[in-house]
């Protein structure tokens, strides 16, 4: 059987060696496989253990607090215990049913939840982890449904933890890592092998675009293709001008990175920073050898007409493309909760904007919000109910909430983790203690803030001083979980919001600036009715009408509500004065008296045309009783959906 595991499979099992000699157990154990698994976090069986229970610290802490206690002279041969050999067997079945000819850490994790004869079953179901959702989540991976690659335990020589490389190459890399691609750390991987195989310990800038083109499937092995380089004479090129270092020897702890070579990533890092991917690829590997003066890679790599500018261009390109791929909500609906939440680029983000999130992040966030939405009222355990077990998030609130804190309350706790709201009379944000002492406390007690705020710049600041992920709940410049919300409920009606129409009609406030933003990246028309005086920002329209134009919608701003209302799907509005304008309500009921949403306007929108209010709602001023209740209404729809939006985005950003 041992010929069949892969690479990850094997560390595993040497893990839980290990683990059993630590305890001072005589046999491996089905615990000590459990804690194998998690001593390899970047193994898909981790991956999906981390979805489905929330947190791997919580599992470990079950696993170890349940081991009996062991000798003080451990034995100097493991063996295994019946029941660790009934989890290996029951692995190789899963994967003979699988059809695959090796047997995966995933494989190996359903083994454990089926073999009933040892603790560690126990301990997943306490945990949350039931077979059928890891089922799901490992048949999905292993047969590359998600898109991207991540099965990749299913390659036998797949290994992609920092943990496992030379202690000098882990120090220069250090917080880098965790800003690469799968592919760029298997390349890192590669390099590290090339060199070895020369009897290199020194890796070179030569080494890294090797490793960079090992796999031809990765991003810049795609762009020479469509440049048109030939890429094996250009490897050939680069092996013929490296020099042999005596015997092919083993990556071993000796080896680490020339300084050029850190160069070439660290500028690398910056490269996926210019181009807002965030995320270090292969093709940011070679942009960064690209840029080093008096490297002979850099040499070979434009003795064949390998250039930055065109790099980065075609890079780009085909970063867009697979961008517009990846909104393609008939193939996201195919993806499970896991794969969803593993391919997000959110992680560890702030939302400060609705700009801060491409077409692709909201697609996803829809498509998490399905997923999610469609568990309302299921019982029992699932992998979304323990998603953020031993997690916290801090509401700091500088405005009275319903909707905001009730949804977002309510919605931690059903991931599995615990909300602290935390409102002007606790912390006095930005009056007893500045934003950035604030943020720089919190994140050292929870793992993410929703800040509703007055001033826009509070939360900017929060959010800069903050390495955990900032939210915005409400500013006075945007409100974009309400827009997400709004475009998610006039989604669910009609089915898709690409060459819809929204009418809004009311103050240009923050939620319409949202709004705007929104509608630009989905496709959606937006029809805005305003007093004079009140008009959505006059620059903000302007920059924002081009991308309109691209995503083939347009963007109307008028004085007559009628006529902003012909041909929309939903009619939308908000209050006339909001907290903080209190001053000014008498002035704004004058100005706003003939923008009142009633059926008038209701019926010269299209037939069936929804409803929408993001409340609180003041009837009989800015919206009618007759138009708030009528059939085609989705306003308490809409505000329900802004628990599930905010979970989805719980759920891809904590």
């Amino acid at each position: 059987m041992w010929e069949k595991f892969t690479e990850r499979t094997r560390r595993i099992i040497y893990r839980a060696q290990e683990e059993a000699h630590r305890y001072g157990h005589p046999n491996v154990g089905t615990e000590h496989l459990l804690l194998g698994i998690l001593d390899e976090p970047d193994s898909m069986a981790a991956r999906v253990l981390e979805t489905l229970a929330g947190s791997l610290d919580s599992i470990r802490l079950s696993t170890v607090s349940g081991l009996p206690a062991g000798s003080k002279n451990p034995a100097t041969k493991i063996g295994r215990t019946r029941s660790a050999r009934r989890v290996l067997e029951l692995a190789e079945d899963e994967a003979t049913q699988q059809g695959a000819d090796h047997i995966a850490s995933g494989h190996l994790l359903v083994g454990l939840v089926r073999c009933r004869e040892g603790g560690a079953a126990h301990i997943l179901e306490n945990c949350s982890v039931v077979l059928p959702a890891v089922r799901a989540e490992i048949t999905a991976e292993l047969t590359g449904q998600n898109g991207s690659n991540r099965g990749e335990d299913a390659r036998l020589d797949e290994h992609s933890t920092l943990k496992s490389l030379p202690p000098l190459v882990r120090s220069a890399l250090g917080h880098t890592w965790r800003h690469m691609s799968y592919r760029s750390r298997r390349a890192i991987e590669a390099a590290l092998s090339e060199a070895a195989q020369r009897g290199d310990t020194l890796v070179t800038p030569d080494y890294l675009v090797l490793g960079a083109l090992k796999d031809s499937d990765s991003a810049v092995a795609r762009v020479f293709r469509r440049m048109e380089v030939d890429v094996k004479a250009l490897v050939d090129d680069i092996k013929a001008s490296l020099k042999s270092h005596g015997e092919p020897r083993k990556v071993d702890r000796h080896m680490e990175l020339r300084a050029t070579t850190c160069a070439a990533i660290s500028d690398a890092e910056m490269a996926a920073r210019v181009d807002g991917t965030g995320v270090i690829g292969t093709a940011h590997l070679v942009m960064g050898v690209l840029t080093l003066k008096d490297s002979n890679a850099a040499a070979v790599l434009k003795k064949h007409q390998v250039n930055l500018a065109t790099l980065r261009s075609l890079y780009i390109e085909l970063h867009e493309n697979d961008s517009k791929a990846s909104a393609d909500p008939d193939q996201l609906s195919k993806l499970t909760l896991s794969q969803m939440i593993s391919r997000s680029r959110l992680k560890g983000k702030h939302l400060l904007r609705i700009s801060d999130l491409t077409p692709a992040d909201v697609a996803l966030v829809f498509a998490v919000t399905d997923k999610l939405k469609s568990r309302k009222g299921r019982g029992g355990a699932d992998e979304a109910s323990a998603l953020h077990r031993g997690k916290t998030l801090a509401l700091v609130f500088q405005k009275p909430s319903l909707r905001t804190r009730v949804t977002f309350e309510i919605g931690m706790n059903q991931l599995g983790g615990h909300a602290l709201h935390l409102g002007p009379d606790e912390i006095g944000v930005g009056e007893r203690e500045s934003p950035a002492d604030v943020a720089r406390n919190l994140e050292r007690w929870v793992h993410g803030i929703v800040a509703r705020t007055f001033k826009h710049s509070l939360v900017e600041e929060l959010a800069a001083n903050s390495t955990i992920p900032v939210i915005n709940g409400l500013s006075d410049l945007e409100h974009p979980c309400q827009a997400l919300a709004d475009l998610y409920t006039l989604r669910e009606r009609k089915g898709a919001v690409k060459g819809l129409t929204l009418m809004y009609i009311g103050d240009g406030n923050n939620v319409c600036r949202s709004l705007m933003e929104l509608c630009a990246l989905t496709g959606t028309n937006l029809r805005i009715a305003s007093p004079e005086g009140y008009e959505p920002d006059a620059t903000a329209v302007a920059a924002l009408k081009p991308v309109f134009e691209a995503a083939g919608a347009e963007l109307w701003v008028g004085r007559d509500p009628i006529e902003a209302a012909k041909g929309s799907d939903a009619v939308y509005t908000d209050v006339w004065t909001s907290m903080g304008q209190e001053e000014e309500a008498a002035i704004r009921h004058a100005a706003f008296q003939p923008y009142q949403l009633n059926m008038k306007v209701v019926n010269a929108a299209n037939p069936e045309a929804i409803v929408l209010h993001c409340q609180p709602a003041h009837r009989e001023e800015e919206i009618t009783s007759e138009a708030m209740d009528c059939p085609t209404s989705a306003i308490f729809d809409q505000a329900e959906n802004r628990m599930h939006v905010q979970k989805a985005l719980m759920a891809l950003m904590l």
